[in-house]
């Protein structure tokens, strides 16, 4: 910082300040007093050697051939020709549609490998066994015109079902009483994704509406579904409900008609399976089945 102490005039100032060569190469007698001006720059510019590049990591490089404006165009066009009759899109109904989506599976923007490789595609889900209804009546236990839920293997005749089920039966897809409490009226989500459906009658219950102390419990499947090949559900358990109970007590003829078809139901059972299914006796509790947690 000596310099700025010093009391010096302008141009001695500039003449110190002035960019000086940086080629420690340039003789002072080219270029005296190593002061650079314009036509000595380009003069020293043209006569500087010029090198080219060949070699690299070790290989020796082809010199590329520039070409005149002409052999490029005519490079350019020999690859445009290449591409005629190549069309990448098709005409369906109208629409250009690409060639490639053509190949697309349903779902998907473009194809996947699982398309091009048959074992990398998600294995197809089983479809579902159509549901064999039973031959009898569920509410008075006879044959005839069954109008069958979609949803498990119930029938029931149309005038044994009440106004609002009898509406329900006349559409496309019916699904039975059991379905949905008789109390509360709520379905089994609604429910706690569980129903207490009795064996004998039209109707179910929730955990809160059940009577569990004139309810008898079953199980969580049924003879007669087994041999009708119905799987067993998580969100039913059977029983035979109070108001069953209470009417057995008053009309014993109907016991009994329910006790002789139990009895039918697991001969055939016996004989399908080759073994001995035991039927449940007398009123349980919470205890003597399946609980919910």
């Amino acid at each position: 910082m000596r310099w700025l102490t010093e009391c010096r005039d302008w141009a001695t100032t500039v003449a110190k300040c002035k960019d000086q060569p940086a080629d420690v190469n340039v003789k002072k007698e080219a270029i005296p007093d190593a002061k650079i001006d314009e036509e000595a720059e380009r003069k020293w510019l043209s006569e500087m050697e010029r090198v080219e590049a060949s070699v690299f990591e070790g290989k020796k490089l082809a010199k590329a051939t520039k070409g005149s404006n002409r052999d490029i165009a005519q490079e350019f066009y020999n690859k445009e020709d290449r591409r005629i009759g190549k069309n990448t899109t098709v005409m369906v109904d109208g629409f250009a549609i690409s060639k490639e989506s053509m190949n697309c599976a349903w779902g998907e923007a473009i194809p996947t490998m699982a398309g091009k490789d048959p074992r990398l595609a998600e294995p197809k889900r089983a479809k579902k066994a159509a549901i064999v209804p039973q031959e009898h009546c569920q509410v008075c236990i006879d044959g005839g015109e069954l109008h069958c839920c979609q949803s498990c293997p119930r029938a029931y005749h149309f005038s044994c079902l009440d106004p609002d089920y009898q509406i329900k039966a006349k559409g496309w897809q019916f699904h039975c009483p059991q379905h949905q409490c008789f109390d509360c009226r709520q379905g089994t989500q609604d429910a706690g994704g569980m129903l207490y459906r009795c064996r004998w009658c039209e109707r179910a219950y929730c955990e809160d509406c059940l009577d569990f102390e004139n309810t008898t419990l079953i199980g969580d499947h049924l003879m007669e579904y087994q041999i009708l090949g119905y799987p067993e559900m998580t969100n039913a358990f059977y029983i035979q409900c109070a108001v069953c109970t209470e009417h057995f007590k008053e009309n014993p003829k109907d016991e009994q008609l329910c006790n002789n078809l139990a009895e039918g139901i697991q001969d055939h059972y016996e004989r399908i399976f080759g073994e001995t299914a035991s039927e449940p006796s007398g009123p349980g509790s919470l205890t003597d089945g399946a609980t919910i947690a």
